[in-house]
Order: C-alpha cells, then sequence, then structure tokens
C-alpha cells in the first residue's frame, strides 16, 4: 500500500492565507512565506493556491491603502485651500477698513506711509492675518506702489499661499488696487469705490 505524501508547509500556508482575507491581510504575509516554502514540495496543490490568494490579498490591500492615503492627502489639500480662501476673505475686508487712512495719509503727505503701524489704525489686529502674522507692507522704491497682503500660514514671501495686493498712488490722491491672484483691479475711495473684479463686479 503506498503512502500518500503530504506538503505540511503548503497546506499551512493554504490556511493561513484564507484566514488572511477575512482578518484584513494580517495573516497574508505568513501565508505568503509558508506557500512559497511548500511550493518546493510535493504535492504543490495547496502551497501554489496559498501563493496566488495571498499574493491577490497582500496586493488587494496595498492598492487600498493606496486609495486611502490618495484620498486623505486630497482632503488635506483641500482643506489648505480652503483656509487659505478664508484667509483671502480676511485679509479683503481687513483692508477695506484699513484703506480710507492709507488714502488719507496719500493726500496728505504725497506717499505711502512706511509702515501699517504709522497709520494709527485703533484696531490692531486689522494689521494681521488670520495666521495672527502681521500683514506685509512694503512700499516701492519709486514710491509709487506699495505691496499688502497674506503670507499665508508659513509666513514666508513667494510661497504658493501668498496673497498679495499692488496698491497704487494715483494723481487724484486716490488708491488703486489690483490682483492677478485674486483676479480684480479698480479703484478705491475718491476714485471710485469698491474695486470689481475683472470681467465686472459680482
Amino acid at each position: 500500500m503506498s503512502r500518500v505524501e503530504s506538503n505540511g508547509m503548503g497546506l499551512a500556508g493554504f490556511i493561513l492565507a484564507i484566514v488572511g482575507l477575512f482578518t484584513g491581510g494580517c495573516l497574508s504575509p505568513v501565508a505568503l512565506v509558508f506557500s512559497f516554502i511548500g511550493v518546493f514540495k510535493e504535492p504543490r496543490g495547496f502551497a501554489i493556491a496559498g501563493l496566488v490568494i495571498s499574493l491577490v490579498a497582500i496586493g488587494g490591500w496595498l492598492i487600498a491603502m493606496v486609495v486611502l492615503g490618495a484620498g486623505l492627502f486630497a482632503m488635506m489639500v483641500g482643506l489648505m485651500g480652503m483656509e487659505n480662501l478664508a484667509g483671502g476673505i480676511q485679509m479683503g475686508q481687513d483692508f477695506r477698513q484699513i484703506a480710507p487712512s492709507v488714502e488719507r495719509y496719500v493726500q496728505q503727505n504725497d506717499r505711502f506711509p512706511s509702515s501699517l503701524e504709522s497709520l494709527g489704525v485703533a484696531d490692531v489686529e486689522l494689521l494681521r492675518d488670520r495666521w495672527g502674522n502681521a500683514y506685509h507692507y512694503v512700499v516701492s522704491e519709486d514710491g509709487r506702489t506699495a505691496t499688502f497682503g497674506t503670507l499665508g500660514e508659513d509666513g514666508q514671501l513667494g510661497t504658493d499661499d501668498d496673497l498679495l495686493l499692488t496698491v497704487t498712488r494715483n494723481p487724484d490722491g486716490s488708491v488703486s488696487l489690483e490682483s492677478d491672484r485674486l483676479g480684480f483691479r479698480g479703484e478705491f475711495g475718491s476714485g471710485g469705490g469698491r474695486p470689481e473684479r475683472e470681467g465686472g463686479p459680482d
């Protein structure tokens, strides 16, 4: 009577592979090792099946992890975009309150103030952005324009979260605003009220 050969490693790998499908893939790596060892011993049926199942399970969970990671990354990018949008809205609201003081200063002194603090704004919180950083304000060398805005959460000039306005001093004492990033341009104050977005008012 002939003895039936057995492949304990292959069988164990197959069983662990099946169990791994229902345990979140936790046992799939172990099943893969057992099945791989079992492939080199007769009979190979269970070992090959365990090897295939383990590879499929591991591949499936890796794909799921990549998709989940990509989804979380996209969510974080979206939240950052919303945060920057909120920062831009606050900047616009703050500047609308600061602008009359800037315009009066320009009319009285025929130049931009050297700093926002020199305007004597009563509410100093108007001089800080959503993240508590002082608004970026720099007057050009020729004195005709000034740059005002928020440098975003990182507080670094030249990064993607910067939202800046170019403020131009007009001959009649009004100030003009322009921002390619925010998509509007126009005059503020005696020259014609609030700036309009490109293409017309909202």
